[in-house]
């Protein structure tokens, strides 16, 4: 049977699973999520479905909401970075779901009686701007996963929702490519009184403007140890009651004059905060951190944009 190029901007889904042990990295399948041809294509989302089971993820102490803050994604369009490094899922985009609905029960897989339950979490990337992804150029999606002490099996289903580009159309001269730029705190057994992010964390490295449009904030509350009851799960009730945050521009201009708690800055639904601010070439953000309880995790993000020239 013969195929022709899309002469019409005709509805386009491409999707790749890509499952991890703890400690490991992979790579979504650049076949797979390329359009036939290798035609040029419009993306509107970018998805993500993040399922764990066996060792201490199939439990239902397990909280299947924090499976994103547990792998980390690297994505670049060609030369193009959208990333800088791997960078918690979670602080691209917001949840789909309620933070109570995050377990399958073995009703949901009756083909798999020998796991009782199964977590799961849904993220949705949806871009102010379509991203253009040129004839011929990939939209890599690299993943990884550290030694968490979960155990089991993480999977991760990235998905690109958008449309086949009209070949009758010349492709744009510039495009709007996403970025997102992220700091982790340090991870301690014990109460810490001070940490702050560092000159290479949330900064624009170009030598253009970037449009930085939100932070986002998540909380991880870990042992680090994969004990039944004690995994990782995401802080529930924001703001922390400890944690407080202030922050400023590479000039030293208050962002957050004074210590705020965490959930206070980041809002509790979308564990985030809108904020349009040009930042220019080199220019950064520092987040100062104070009464960090154990065995908790900070992840700040900045997401923007800036323009490229195909041609």
């Amino acid at each position: 049977m013969s195929h022709k190029l899309m002469s019409a901007e005709a509805p386009l889904l491409l999707s790749s699973t890509v499952s991890l042990a703890e400690n490991s990295t992979g790579n979504s399948n650049s076949q797979q999520l390329q359009p036939e041809h290798r035609q040029g294509m419009w993306i509107d989302s970018i998805n993500w479905l993040v399922t764990g089971s066996g060792g201490t993820l199939s439990g239902i102490a397990a909280t299947g909401t924090a499976l994103p803050g547990l792998v980390a994604v690297k994505m670049s369009l060609g030369r193009m970075e959208i990333s800088h490094k791997f960078i918690p899922l979670w602080s691209y985009c917001t949840d789909l779901q309620f933070i109570t609905q995050s377990l399958f029960s073995q009703s949901d897989y009756p083909s798999d009686p020998a796991e009782p339950h199964q977590q799961y979490a849904m993220m949705r990337w949806k871009l102010p701007k379509p991203l253009y992804v040129p004839a011929g150029m990939q939209l890599t999606t690299d993943v990884a996963r550290g030694a968490d002490g979960c155990g089991g099996e993480i999977s991760i289903t990235t998905s690109y929702v958008g449309r086949f580009a009209n070949v009758n159309d010349p492709p744009p001269k510039s495009i709007t490519v996403r970025y997102v730029s992220a700091w982790t705190s340090n991870w301690d057994t014990a109460s810490v009184t001070t940490q702050q992010s560092g000159e290479l964390d949330l900064v624009n490295p170009f030598l253009v403007p970037l449009q930085v449009q939100r932070f986002t904030g998540r909380l991880l509350q870990t042992n680090q140890a994969g004990v039944t009851g004690e995994t990782f799960a995401i802080n529930a009730i924001l703001p922390s009651t400890a944690m407080q945050l202030t922050m400023k521009d590479s000039y030293g201009n208050n962002i957050v004059r004074d210590f705020t708690f965490f959930g206070e800055v980041f809002d509790t639904l979308r564990r985030a905060w809108t904020f349009h601010k040009t930042l220019l070439a080199k220019e950064r953000y520092y987040v100062f951190l104070q009464d960090i309880p154990a065995q908790v995790i900070a992840h700040v993000a900045i997401i923007g944009e800036r323009k490229e020239m195909l041609s």
